[in-house]
């Protein structure tokens, strides 16, 4: 099976933790990442097509190496949309400010961070032409760093309605890499990369390559 996983900067967890599991890996992958952001700055949709966008890695020589700057969404069997701008804690803070807003506001602010946000356009796109699509949370923050509630489930449950509304899934994080407080946990921060390979101190929001094996063990085992 064809895997094209597309996102930002997270996107190097996913490669470090895809070179861990390589060996038990039976299909092929490929990781396609846009660094910083605004992400929808920098690629632009043409139907299935994102333009812009660098194959960072690939776990199949057949498929091409890297390079690349074309995704097409068609060429893979899944394609999963990972961490584009869906952080759940913003996500769940704007729900609850909007609760005492008027319809016509709160419905816009709706539309806003769910069906008119990248990962959601394109997923629109991906599904009409049966493409079977994952939509992805980003990582949750990590231990210590400061933040009001999450509201990870009035969140999480949003995010999951909105994706089942355009036929794709939803997937999180795994619930043991979360703590009582509702932050990743600090194993996972230890020695956190980006896609330049380089780390970075007080990083609270990049995660390391265990993470990252965990992701991909979760995404692997929903195909």
């Amino acid at each position: 099976m064809r895997v094209g996983i597309v996102g930002n900067s997270h996107i190097g967890a996913l490669k470090f933790g895809l070179e861990a599991l390589q060996d038990d890996c039976n299909h092929e992958v490929s990781l396609w990442a846009m660094p910083g952001g605004p992400f929808e700055d920098k690629v632009k949709i043409d139907g299935l097509s994102l333009s812009g966008l660098p194959k960072v890695y690939s776990s199949s020589t057949a498929d091409g190496g890297t390079g690349e700057d074309v995704f097409v969404g068609s060429d893979y069997d899944v394609v999963v949309l990972y961490a584009q701008s869906l952080r759940l804690e913003g996500i769940g803070q704007g729900l609850k400010e909007v609760e005492k807003c008027t319809s016509g506001f709160r419905d816009a602010y709706l539309r806003e961070i769910s069906v008119e946000r990248f990962a959601f356009q394109y997923a629109k796109n991906l599904t009409a032409a049966s493409v079977r699509t994952i939509i992805h949370a980003a990582p949750l923050f990590g231990e210590g760093f400061v933040s009001r509630k999450t509201f990870k489930g009035e969140a999480t449950e949003f995010l999951r309605n909105a994706a089942a509304s355009l036929s794709a899934d939803f997937m999180m994080q795994p619930e043991d890499t979360i703590s009582v407080d509702g932050k990743t946990k600090a194993e996972f921060l230890t020695g956190s990369k980006h896609l330049d390979e380089r780390s970075r101190e007080n990083d609270f929001k990049h995660m390391n390559a265990e993470f990252g094996r965990r992701i991909m063990k979760e995404i692997l085992r929903k195909l």
